[in-house]
């Protein structure tokens, strides 16, 4: 059960920024510059998702 678990959150944590176009996932051939710059869109869209959060939520307490 736990790692059913584990596996939805690492497709969630790769899949949700591919599928609201925020990533792209590399072509063939696969290089590092590629794979570097998906790993980097990946984690650009969780920050700005956690930005986004944090402002929401320092607004609503104002």
């Amino acid at each position: 059960m736990r790692s059913l678990i584990l596996l939805a959150l690492v497709l969630l944590f790769f899949l949700l920024p591919v599928l609201t176009g925020y990533a792209r996932i590399p072509t063939d051939p696969l290089t590092p510059e590629k794979l570097g710059h998906f790993i980097g869109e990946i984690l650009a869209y969780w920050i700005a998702m956690f930005r986004g959060m944090v402002e929401t939520i320092q607004h609503a307490v104002k």
